[in-house]
């Protein structure tokens, strides 16, 4: 018997279908103007989203590599987008995290400066945090 050299894998451009395109047409048909989506064009949308998704991966990657950690973390996801200029998009839709005490330290700031402003009465507003508690200035 005769035995099989293995053979190499090729390079192939195929569809690998990871995102489903009827989903994907689905979606771009939301848009209330559009009537209907050709099936070249939702293949070439779930490429590209595929492309996006993969690379925003890696460069979420970099940041976890850098943590010497092997689990991507919802921060490295954040870090990416912020950091890279074609994710500017999804700048509102994945944030970064922001620690409460900065949290509270903003809203000490503000508060202290809304203090300092006078309403249209006359009268020094009193300022409280989101809790019902009265601010101090």
């Amino acid at each position: 018997m005769a035995t099989q050299e293995p053979q190499e894998a090729e390079t192939s451009y195929a569809p690998t279908e990871v995102l489903p395109l009827n989903r994907i047409k689905r979606i771009m048909k939301e848009e209330a103007d559009v009537k209907a989506v050709a099936a070249d064009a939702s293949y070439a949308a779930a490429r590209a989203t595929e492309y996006l998704i993969e690379e925003m991966a890696a460069r979420a990657f970099q940041f976890t590599l850098a943590d010497n950690r092997d689990t991507i973390s919802y921060g490295d996801v954040a870090k990416s987008v912020s950091q890279w200029a074609a994710t500017e998009f999804l700048r509102d839709i994945v944030p970064q995290r922001i620690p409460l005490s900065e949290i509270i330290k903003r809203l000490r700031t503000s508060n202290a400066d809304a203090a300092a402003a006078v309403n249209g009465d006359g009268k020094v507003e009193d300022m409280h945090t989101p809790n019902g508690d009265a601010m101090q200035s």
